[in-house]
């Protein structure tokens, strides 16, 4: 498969952000390109997929005797029920096969996916910077230019290209959930885009943002989002103390909840300011400290690692 399907051992959600965004960070900051960022969205994706494309295209990746019986075996499973209901009562109809999709979240289905959307890549028009990323049904571009004209021309025929080869394999590209960020555009080349920009997007849960007058792209919003959530574990807490009075065990809720909740932290400290990152600093230790840290600390290793753990090394960590 091509390089750039993230949803493998190894090549997880946070790989595919870092390489998106290291991406478009390289063409906006460093080469002061006009940058576009997609991000495509299809409609129930897992459940629209064509058997017999599937079958064609893993036949092309060398899957044959058993293993594509077992394949096939795999796509059967799905079937659907029609339900009726009139005057005298409700009625269910027979299983039927649908001959299409598998189900989101069980094992298989997102390799079946990546196999099914691997060559549905982008196609440079002129010498415009074009990278796309995957995670299953996640597709994020990034198109870059000098020129506006190469940059929309791109866009468009791109936009094309997408629903031809989505459509194809039985995906249904929604263009009404397409989601465009543009950096180093004038407000004038934003309006003649033909796509109304969005300021705020969010890509696999981390959401992006502008910063300073030159609106340059910044992580700090992904930084507020994980402010907000620990600021909300902190009233947790806090109300566990009225009915918990083992320092132990607050300790130990209010360790877990942190951990639970810092699963884009190594984003916000590469990609957020100085002054972002000290403000979530701030807000783990707050949790902490509504467990009753001011109290006698009971000699423990979670006691120690709460304590000792800097946000820092947790982000090199979770990297």
């Amino acid at each position: 498969m091509v390089p750039n399907q993230f949803s493998f051992a190894n090549k997880g959600i946070t790989m595919a952000i870092i390489d998106f965004l290291d991406k478009a960070f390289h063409q906006e900051s460093i080469k002061g390109n006009k940058v576009l960022i997609v991000m495509w969205d299809f409609s129930n994706a897992f459940c629209t997929m064509s058997h017999k494309s599937i079958m064609d295209i893993a036949k092309r990746f060398g899957i044959c005797g058993n293993m594509e019986i077992l394949l096939q075996y795999y796509l059967d499973q799905s079937s659907s029920m029609v339900k009726m209901s009139d005057v005298n009562g409700q009625y269910i109809s027979d299983k039927f096969k649908t001959n299409r999709g598998c189900q989101q979240g069980q094992i298989g289905s997102d390799l079946i996916f990546a196999m099914v959307n691997d060559q549905i890549l982008p196609r440079p028009i002129n010498d415009e910077f074009l990278h796309r990323t995957k995670y299953v049904d996640d597709f994020a571009d990034i198109i870059s230019s000098k020129s506006f004209e190469n940059l929309t021309e791109s866009l468009n025929s791109n936009c094309d290209l997408l629903l031809k080869q989505a459509t194809s394999t039985g995906l249904k590209l929604n263009a009404d959930k397409t989601q465009v960020m543009a950096l180093n555009l004038s407000e004038t080349e934003k309006q003649n885009l033909g796509y109304e920009t969005k300021n705020n997007p969010k890509y696999l849960g981390f959401r992006l943002g502008f910063k300073g007058k030159k609106q340059k792209l910044t992580g700090n919003p992904g930084a507020i989002d994980l402010i907000n959530q620990l600021n909300a574990a902190v009233r947790i807490i806090s109300s566990l103390r009225t009915v918990n009075n083992s320092l132990f065990s607050r300790l130990e809720a209010a360790t877990v909840l942190v951990w639970s909740i810092l699963n884009n932290l190594c984003l916000v400290y590469v990609y957020s300011d100085a002054e972002h990152w000290t403000k979530v600093c701030i807000a783990i230790r707050k949790v902490l400290k509504a467990a009753g840290l001011d109290q006698r600390a009971p000699s423990s290793d979670i006691y120690r690692v709460t304590l000792k753990l800097h946000p820092e090394q947790i982000a090199i960590r979770l990297v």
